[in-house]
């Protein structure tokens, strides 16, 4: 007996074994269901995944319906200033386009604090005329400045150079933007349409920075002082129908190219203008916009607040424009014979047949180019006695 109770216990011992390695097993199968779930969440989704972990939610909110872009034009004088406020699921950017003149830092500076704003974003300076460029250093002291775009071109003028020891000593990136470049300013689209990438043009205006700012259906297009060659590349362009337009050139006539108006078919339009002695706004510039939609002109209506979101837009002026449209101007006998171009230079108030000897020797950079004798004579130049072109 005593044999047979010994052969049997190895078998009991080997049934207790058997007994827990088929436990171990199903509790390793168990085990590793959770594993199986985790991976499959990622493209399931499924019930019992953790609400800590909602990678999906930007998408599932799109920034559209939270973005919201404030366009100020501020009434600066014969001079442009812009400032936009972008805002986005509680973000804020701010870009100032263009500082006026040298005397507009103070105002600047106060309307960019009454909104909020502690750092500029991005310092545009459109180009670099004074009445342009005027107040960038003063605001660079005033004001954090994390990066500048400008066209990269030279203006051989105190106030410019200015500018340009102030980036340089604060260390500011600078940026050229050529036109095709997008960028996104929280939630707001910003396109540039000038100046190409490959070819310049005799007259720095028209090597402005134009931008359209793009927020759903509402589109607002900042052209600095772009004239008709800038106007006649964008033509290429494919520019969208603009709710806001930005006057170029403070709606001097060598900034109307018919055809760019046309295309462009702006809703509302704002000329950043003060007393001048160049005739600024050309009356066919003022007549032409009209046509199209409302005008607004900082001279007479003072600071112009534009406030869109992707599906709306309301602007408000510190004076309504008048709903009558301005008087057509009365043709003059001589206009057939005064038209243009004439060339004149900055350095002097004679302007010239663009074949004259005198005119040849004006630099680029210093061309004044007149559409007709009149907006010469409106700008306060005087024909020259040599090539003798027509009076107005």
């Amino acid at each position: 007996m005593a044999d047979r109770r010994r052969k049997r216990a190895p078998a009991a011992w080997l049934a207790v074994i058997l007994a827990l390695l088929m436990a171990l097993t199903c509790s390793s199968c168990g085990g590793t269901q959770p594993t199986a779930h985790v991976k499959t969440s990622t493209g399931t989704a499924p019930a019992t995944r953790p609400p800590s972990a909602p990678a999906t939610t930007p998408q599932t909110a799109p920034t559209a319906t939270t973005s919201k872009l404030t366009a100020k034009f501020l009434n600066v004088g014969e001079a442009d200033s812009c400032i936009l406020k972008a805002e986005n699921n509680g973000q804020t950017f701010f870009a100032l386009v263009d500082t006026g003149r040298s005397n507009s830092a103070g105002y600047i500076t106060s309307e960019l604090k009454a909104m909020g704003c502690g750092e500029i974003n991005v310092m545009v300076l459109t180009h670099p005329d004074a009445d342009h460029v005027g107040s960038a250093a003063s605001l660079m002291d005033s004001f954090k400045v994390d990066q500048v775009w400008d066209p990269g071109v030279d203006n051989p003028t105190k106030t410019w150079h200015n500018v340009v020891a102030t980036i340089s000593a604060k260390g500011i990136p600078v940026e050229h933007p050529h036109a095709g470049e997008v960028d996104d300013w929280d939630g707001v689209k910003t396109e540039v349409l000038n100046p190409p990438v490959d070819k310049t043009y005799p007259d720095t205006n028209d090597e402005s920075i134009v931008l359209v700012e793009a927020l759903g259906s509402e589109d607002i297009m900042l052209t600095g002082d772009a004239q008709t060659a800038a106007e006649q590349f964008m033509m290429t362009e494919d520019t969208p129908s603009i709710a806001v337009f930005k006057v170029p050139h403070h709606g001097a006539a060598s900034g109307y190219y018919a055809p760019f108006f046309n295309k462009v078919h702006p809703a509302n339009s704002v000329i950043s203008v003060g007393p001048n002695s160049y005739g600024h706004p050309s009356q066919t510039v003022v007549n032409a916009l009209s046509a199209l939609g409302t005008v607004y002109r900082t001279d007479q209506n003072g600071d112009v607040t534009v406030d869109a979101t992707p599906d709306s837009l309301q602007i408000s002026a510190q004076s309504n424009p008048s709903a009558s449209p301005a008087p057509a101007p009365t043709a003059s006998p001589s206009s057939s014979t005064s038209q243009g171009p004439f060339w004149g230079s900055r350095n002097s108030n004679i302007y010239h047949f663009p074949s004259c000897t005198w005119a040849q020797k004006i630099s680029p950079g210093n061309r004044v180019i007149f559409p007709t004798a009149q907006d010469a004579v409106n700008a306060g130049y005087r024909p020259c006695k040599v090539c003798k072109p027509p009076l107005p």
